[in-house]
């Protein structure tokens, strides 16, 4: 589904079809409201209104299905997409209601239709509503991090010289200060500044629900801001990042210490010498040391256990073993799911067909949400 909605001459189509929502579902909206209101404009643009309220509708399922279709690329904004999916549900909800309440109009005076032509206003009010958050969603997800973002600030002259000698005397002290961490600068070594903490999120930026890129624009830097502006007091992000803490500003650190907070990750070199067959894969079979296999494709799933949203034992289950089953029945084709665990990816299994058992039914029957 999400190909048929990709790309349009070459560009995705969701910004392109966003332009249709945005003018046809308030404009319409609106009308509707004024048709309720003035007998006038109901009787003399009825149609006309039902007509636009169609499309809007449609253009926002489109929408929808594009949005996913690009969240494969760059990432899923959470709550863009959230708002988005009730967005649709409200655009069709209000274009069936106005259909029944013109419909009605034939006998104004009826009880049931004062009451449709109420829901339906209602509804036009929702979907005004809805369509301002979904663009200010959308808005912040593609600008706010890109303008918001600030370089870390570097320290003045003198004390960078008094920690240079400092590190010089003492060359197995790691300080936390901009200038370290603005070393720490991509994907495959990430650190940030949230708040006066350090933090690195090497292990976590390929299990990050809204996508690498929104990661990745925060290595070497302060993400203080952009941090706070996307998730704010929101109590999973917050847990989520005080996992990764690797100490404050200005703290000091033993290259013992520095290690064991840095190197929590296998080293992808290691992994690529490996043969990625069904006794390699069914090594791997432990919380600490999680891989599995999706439709012949090689996962370490490590880094992901504590984040999925149905719970670590959904994962446990599938490691050193092959999980295309249980994933299938849990997800099947939602963009979501495979696009996280896409960022987990070793390789193919040069064994296919292996003998690695498959369990099939997801621990506790819980229903995973497809989101962080």
């Amino acid at each position: 589904m999400e190909k048929i909605f990709d790309l349009f001459f070459g560009l995705p189509l969701h910004p392109l079809i966003d332009h249709v929502v945005v003018i046809f579902l308030p404009v319409f909206s609106m009308a509707l409201i004024a048709a309720f209101f003035f007998n006038s404009i109901r009787k003399k643009y009825g149609f006309l209104i039902q007509i636009g309220l169609g499309i809007a509708a449609v253009s926002a399922f489109i929408a929808k299905q594009s949005g996913e279709a690009l969240s494969m690329r760059i990432g899923t904004p959470i709550q863009h997409a959230n708002l988005g999916e009730n967005l649709v549900i409200i655009a069709f909800a209000l274009f069936a209601v106005s259909v029944v309440w013109f419909y009605l109009q034939r006998d104004s005076k009826n009880l049931i239709s004062k009451l449709t032509g109420i829901v339906a206003v209602s509804l036009a009010i929702a979907a005004l509503v809805f369509t301002v958050l979904v663009g200010h969603t959308g808005a912040k997800a593609t600008w706010e991090e890109k303008i918001s973002q600030k370089p870390v600030t570097q320290e003045n002259k003198s004390s960078s010289q008094e920690k240079t000698s400092s590190n010089n005397s003492n060359s197995t002290s790691v300080t936390l200060n901009a200038t370290e961490v603005a070393k720490h600068n991509n994907s495959a070594d990430c650190w940030t500044i949230v708040n006066n903490e350090v933090y690195d999120l090497t292990s976590y930026i390929n299990s990050h629900p809204g996508g690498v890129p929104n990661i990745e624009r925060l290595c070497g830097i302060d993400g203080s801001q952009a941090f706070q502006a996307q998730h704010g007091g929101q109590g999973k992000p917050n847990t989520q990042l005080s996992k990764l803490i690797i100490g404050s500003v200005g703290q000091v650190l033993d290259s013992k210490t520095s290690n064991s907070n840095t190197q929590t990750k296998p080293n992808s070199d290691n992994q690529s010498s490996v043969a990625l067959n069904s006794t390699e894969v069914s090594k791997h079979n432990s919380v600490n040391d999680c891989w599995t296999v999706v439709n012949n494709q090689v996962y370490d799933l490590t880094s992901y256990l504590n984040s999925h949203p149905g719970g670590v034992r959904n994962i446990e289950q599938i490691c050193g073993k092959d999980g295309s089953i249980l994933f299938q029945n849990q997800h099947g084709s939602q963009s979501r799911p495979n696009n996280v665990l896409s960022g987990f990816i070793l390789g193919s299994l040069s064994d296919p067909g292996n003998n690695l058992s498959t369990p099939t039914k997801s621990v506790g029957g819980e229903g995973e949400g497809d989101d962080d």
